[in-house]
């Protein structure tokens, strides 16, 4: 996953308490208002903007820049030996860029090189930078390298480790864009395109689309009496202790988010309950050690002063939103721990026995907030926001993602209850994007019924069931999801089913999909519609150059269609995509075969035989070829 920038609150004091009753002003601030963006806020908020952008959430999303270089560009690159690729990052005149190459066995003749401009910079750099690459028709890629700033070391970004690095093709999608940056748009239903991004989170992140509040305070007789609160923009401080967590919550709480039905996860503006708009689950886990990079909020819930304080722990208590973290911090941090706990204090509760035993007599934070690595994100040190009492003297675990292989059971941390149709989609979404075991799908067979259309559908697509009768009957023309119609076609498609023109409706409701149209152009090629497959290729790689797969298809068919050349071209294109990619390799001794270049077949095959030497196939090729030179 992607990283997120700011850390949460641990104490038990109330919030200070506003002279007016808390209230959230949804009506006013959160649906009628629009959003203005950051830079309207300067003209009255000038010192808290500039103080706002060295903050963490300030630095989430920037371009690259050489004033702003925190990295070491020592030209070492960083090594995976399960794609026998190397990485480096360097800058070439004001351009940052990000470099991919392999070695020759004798570790000096590079067999593959591709270089990547970096566009974007995506991280606060407190504890890690990653970056971003842009096509030219806007999609968004994460990319190889991360900058991990507690060691100073360049390594693979997280998730890319253990044979899992996706190279450049990692999608950004309108999920991660939403925790490191404001003043984004999002094309629907496109994965990971952006017609338009800011740099960083804005101020209506917290505070609520800021139409109505410019507009009062640019009228000079909207003049508030001293004591009165402004209702035309949300002020955290006014809300209810659920309402302010949930503004937090909205980024500081990692897990499965799955939207209510009929919301989006971006509806959610700040003033009102998350709950409204999505639910949050986390597996539960007996692990009390191990917690992801972004699970601030809730370790925090599990902890007895959150509990015990009925929930009136307040984030911004201890961390000031607006104001990056100084060397001062943990003086604050105690002092606040010790506004509860202390004889003067309202609450009365005892200061910890061992403040007079330590040398370092007043860190609470250093025996009660455990710092180390995360289950998530490789060699970053986060804080643990889970509030107890350590045991110093036994060594912190390395922090590992705990063994529940088909056995997750979810808690919904955003709200009390799991509705069925909750439970259902996030088990899917377990399936799909960590753990492929068949035991999930099963545990969600008796909530079908709960489902909508598209989601019913993703579950007979993931699950491999027939499609049942109501949905054969369904015609393209009577469609308007646009996933509705890619599931249909692609469960007709493997059932032996008319499938070609729910694909083109599929392509009319969503055609900025290029997971879409790559299905689509497959169909059409095993239709034996080689024009049509080709149209559609050509349009995947107007939008991705290096989209390793449609560039394999398109010289495959440029091939059987005898032009030959152009398939040898777009298929080393191929190879530089994704060197690893088999097919385009076999692909490459097929044309030079049709050519006539028998020893430069020869060659190639050779070298697939090296790397697969079990492959029966490609031997009883090699004597073939033998046979004919």
């Amino acid at each position: 996953m992607l990283l997120f920038v700011a850390t949460f609150a641990m104490y038990c004091t109330h919030a200070p308490e506003s002279k007016e009753k808390a209230v959230a002003t949804t009506d006013t601030v959160a649906r009628q208002a629009h959003f203005v963006g950051k830079q309207t806020c300067i003209s009255c908020h000038q010192d808290i903007y500039n103080s706002f952008q060295h903050t963490g959430k300030g630095k989430a999303f920037h371009r690259p820049s050489r004033n702003n270089v925190i990295e070491v560009f020592d030209n070492q690159a960083v090594f995976d030996k399960y794609k026998n690729l190397r990485y480096v990052a360097f800058w070439r005149d004001t351009n940052m860029l990000m470099a991919e190459f392999r070695l020759a066995t004798n570790g000096k003749d590079t067999t593959h090189y591709r270089e990547q401009k970096v566009d974007f910079v995506i991280g606060s750099g407190n504890q890690a930078r990653s970056y971003l690459y842009q096509t030219p028709d806007n999609y968004f890629y994460e990319m190889p390298l991360t900058w991990y700033s507690h060691k100073k070391i360049w390594d693979l970004s997280p998730g890319y480790q253990n044979g899992n690095n996706t190279r450049f093709d990692r999608s950004i999608a309108q999920e991660c864009m939403n925790c490191h940056n404001s003043d984004f748009t999002f094309v629907p239903e496109s994965v990971n395109k952006f017609t338009a991004v800011g740099t960083g989170i804005g101020c209506e992140k917290c505070h609520g689309a800021g139409s109505e509040h410019v507009a009062f305070r640019q009228k000079s007789d909207n003049k508030l009496a001293k004591g009165h609160a402004d209702h035309t923009i949300v002020n955290p401080a006014r809300l209810s202790v659920q309402l302010q967590l949930d503004v937090c919550r909205q980024c500081h709480l990692e897990g499965t988010i799955v939207p209510k039905k009929g919301k989006k996860m971006t509806d959610f503006r700040a003033g009102e309950p998350l709950n409204k708009y999505w639910d949050v689950l986390i597996p539960v886990s007996n692990e009390k050690e191990q917690y992801g990079f972004a699970s601030h909020a809730e370790r925090l819930q599990q902890s007895q002063c959150f509990i015990q304080s009925a929930g009136k722990l307040n984030c911004t208590s201890c961390h000031n939103p607006h104001n990056p973290l100084s060397d001062n911090s943990l003086v604050s941090y105690n002092a606040q721990c010790k506004s509860c706990h202390s004889s003067s204090s309202e609450a009365h509760l005892p200061l910890c026995g061992r403040v007079a035993k330590t040398t370092d007599h007043n860190n609470c934070v250093g025996c009660h907030l455990a710092k180390s690595g995360t289950t998530d994100i490789p060699h970053v040190r986060s804080t643990d926001h889970f509030i107890r009492v350590l045991d110093k003297d036994k060594k912190t675990k390395k922090a590992k993602a705990p063994s529940l292989k088909g056995q997750v059971i979810f808690k919904n941390f955003s709200d009390t209850t799991i509705s069925p149709r909750t439970l259902a989609i996030a088990y899917m979404d377990y399936y799909e994007l960590t753990e492929a075991n068949p035991l999930y799908l099963k545990k969600i067979a008796g909530f079908i019924d709960s489902l909508e259309p598209q989601q019913q559908l993703r579950y007979y697509s993931l699950s491999k069931k027939a499609l049942p009768q109501n949905y054969l009957q369904i015609q393209p023309q009577n469609l308007s999801d646009g996933l509705e119609a890619v599931y249909l076609a692609e469960l007709r498609q493997r059932s032996g089913l008319s499938a070609l023109p729910y694909f083109d409706k599929a392509f009319e409701l969503l055609p900025d999909n290029l997971n879409l149209l790559f299905s689509a152009a497959s169909a059409y090629t095993e239709a034996g519609n080689h024009a049509k497959a080709i149209a559609l290729y050509d349009q995947i790689l107007k939008r991705k150059p290096y989209h390793a797969d449609a560039l394999t298809n398109k010289g495959f068919l440029l091939m059987t269609l005898g032009q030959n050349e152009q398939a040898l071209k777009l298929t080393e294109q191929a190879m530089v995509a994704d060197p690893n990619y088999t097919l385009a390799y076999e692909n490459r001794i097929n044309i030079l075969l049709q050519v006539g270049e028998l020893a430069k077949a020869k060659m190639y095959l050779e070298d697939l035989i090296k790397q697969n030497p079990k492959n029966q196939d490609y031997k009883d090729l090699r004597k073939k070829i033998v046979e004919n030179m």
